[in-house]
């Protein structure tokens, strides 16, 4: 999983900066608040588990998809350098 955030401290001091951590969160010097963040994901335990089980090309794990898609935490495809650029778009626009 990627956490793209954004401090105030980095903007103040580099204009629109974001950084990509993996396993700790930032926070701004000034208030010790994160601004903004954006949670993008390549992997779903629940798509995995339901692959595996089911089989991908089943009938039946389209179905299960269908309803379990709204809330699938798998939200990003491609490279870790394209999860960034969709993050800080998404943030942004």
């Amino acid at each position: 999983m990627m956490i793209l955030l954004i401090s105030e401290s980095r903007m103040m001091a580099h204009g629109r900066n974001v950084d990509t951590i993996w396993n700790w969160y930032s926070c701004s010097f000034l208030t010790g608040l994160v601004i903004d963040y954006e949670m993008l994901s390549k992997y779903c335990p629940e798509c995995t588990t339901a692959k595996r089980d089911l089989g991908e090309n089943c009938t039946d794990f389209s179905i299960w998809y269908k309803a379990h898609k709204p809330e699938c935490s798998e939200n990003c495809a491609g490279s870790s350098n394209a999860m960034e650029v969709k993050a800080a778009k998404i943030l942004w626009h």
